[in-house]
C-alpha cells in the first residue's frame, strides 16, 4: 500500500475521532494494521475525552517517539498531539525510520527542539512538495503553527501524484 492512501484512511480514521471529541494519545504505525486494504486503528488504552485535555498529568502516557514536545515537557494532551503523531507516521511511512530519537525523554525532547524536520528530510528519498508539506505542518515545534486537526482532515491530496 502507497503511504498516500494509507495517510488518506488514517484521515478518516481520525476524523471520527476528532468528531467524537477523543484524543487517542498513542498514535504510532504500530496500532495501524491493514486488512484487505483497510486501515484500521488499534490501542485505545491511552485514549481520553477532549474535556480531559485542560489538566495536567503526572505522567506520560503513549509512545515518546511520537509525543510533541510539550507533551514530552508538560505533560499536557490535544487534538494536536495526534495531530504531531500523524507526522511522525507519515515521516516514517516514507524513510522507515522515526524523525528522531533518544532513548531518554529529556534528551528526546531537546533533539526534537534543535532540529527541524525540514533539516531531516533526505534529498535522495523522491516526495513531493505536497507530502513534505503535510510532514511538516504536522511536526511544527511551536504549537501555535503546528497543524489544526481541521487542516490535516481537510487536507488537499492530489489524486494525481504517488507520493512515494
Amino acid at each position: 500500500m502507497e503511504a498516500q492512501s494509507i495517510l488518506k484512511q488514517l484521515m478518516v480514521a481520525y476524523r471520527e475521532l476528532y468528531e467524537l471529541a477523543i484524543v487517542h494519545r498513542d498514535l504510532k504505525l504500530a496500532n495501524v494494521f491493514v486488512r484487505k486494504g483497510v486501515i484500521i486503528l488499534a490501542d485505545f488504552g491511552f485514549a481520553i475525552s477532549s474535556e480531559m485535555c485542560n489538566q495536567n498529568f503526572d505522567y506520560n502516557v503513549g509512545s515518546p517517539y511520537y509525543m510533541p514536545p510539550e507533551t514530552l515537557k508538560f505533560n499536557t494532551y490535544s487534538f494536536k498531539s495526534d495531530v504531531w503523531s500523524m507526522g511522525v507516521i507519515a515521516y516514517e511511512m516514507v524513510y522507515g525510520k522515526l524523525p528522531w530519537k533518544e532513548k531518554v525523554e529529556s534528551l528526546l525532547f531537546l533533539k526534537i527542539t534543535s532540529t527541524p524536520i525540514e533539516e531531516l528530510f533526505d534529498p535522495e528519498v523522491p516526495l513531493t512538495d505536497q507530502y513534505k508539506n503535510f510532514i511538516v505542518a504536522c511536526l511544527q515545534i511551536s504549537y501555535e503553527k503546528r497543524a489544526t486537526p481541521e487542516y490535516i482532515i481537510n487536507y488537499e491530496w492530489s489524486l494525481a501524484q504517488d507520493y512515494v
